[in-house]
């Protein structure tokens, strides 16, 4: 059971932490071969509301100099596939110099911003092995995902006596039913020894708020960018065979690092992410 008193009344403070969470990978079956389909990471952008709200003026400036044609009613989105396959508005960094100094400006933003990192990762092939081996023969990829990012969140809250609320992009009916029913479980019944009072008393509220990529969400855009490199980054580091870091996740790998380590009373390496199944003892 957790030190922190269940009595204390957190929960009833405004909230003044959010957790912005986007994917990279889907929750469909391993196949052999299919290296690249093999994991699923889910990543939220942890972020403190003043911290946010310079974060989105930042970005619309960013916005605003480099797509001529973003607009409130017609936004230009972050969102990296469009940006590697230079799609819609991204069209404007074909120009090899403008795309120089965007790519600048990016980085620059990402390296300044203030926010904090959680990550989990679930090698799905390895995870199916690990739950066929206890009689399970369909986990809950997202699902477990999901409990990891939300049980570190919650310590997080606790930690600095504070609350928080959850953002999550919108995936799809099912995906978002999954996400939605992990998210009330855990806030009425807990996880393993900490109770739903636990999380209830910092996270809020049971509905899980969703929205949509056309919303144009800042913290929504930021997890887009950074869940697919962060996700390899994560797997290298672990020793996960035939793992290599694009152009992007290199120039990333310096900004990223020192946000996973997001909780400076916990004693443990990497704090900020989860591999499931564990594949060291201090993850």
């Amino acid at each position: 059971m957790s030190s922190h008193s269940e009595g204390s009344g957190l929960g009833q403070q405004p909230p003044n932490f959010r957790l912005y969470i986007d994917e990279s990978g889907d929750d469909s079956k391993p196949r052999a071969g299919n290296s690249g389909g093999q994991h699923l990471c889910l990543l939220g952008c942890l972020f403190e509301d003043k911290a946010y709200r310079t974060f989105h003026d930042e970005l619309e400036r960013l916005r605003r100099e480099f797509f001529p044609e973003h607009h409130p009613d017609n936004p230009t989105i972050l969102h990296r596939e469009d940006m590697i396959n230079r799609r819609g508005g991204f069209l404007a960094l074909m120009d090899p110099l403008r795309s120089a100094a965007f790519d600048e400006a990016l980085f620059g933003l990402i390296g300044g911003v203030n926010c904090n990192l959680i990550a989990a990762v679930i090698n799905k092939e390895k995870c199916a092995a690990h739950f066929k081996a206890r009689g399970i023969d369909n986990p809950d990829y997202y699902g477990n995902a999901y409990r990891g990012l939300l049980s570190r969140y919650a310590e997080f809250l606790h930690n600095r006596g504070a609350s928080g609320t959850v953002l999550v992009e919108a995936r799809g009916g099912r995906q978002d039913g999954i996400l939605q029913r992990v998210h009330t479980v855990v806030l009425n019944h807990g996880i393993g020894q900490r109770t739903g009072l636990y999380f209830s008393q910092v996270i809020r509220p049971a509905e899980l708020d969703v929205r949509a990529k056309s919303a144009n969400i800042s913290g929504l855009q930021l997890a887009d960018l950074l869940c697919h490199p962060l996700k390899r980054l994560i797997l290298q580091e672990a020793g996960e065979p035939d793992i290599t870091l694009g152009r992007f996740a290199q120039s990333l790998v310096g900004i990223l690092q020192p946000r996973l380590s997001m909780h400076e009373t916990q004693a443990v390496e990497n704090y900020g992410f989860l591999l499931s199944p564990k594949q060291r003892q201090n993850v």
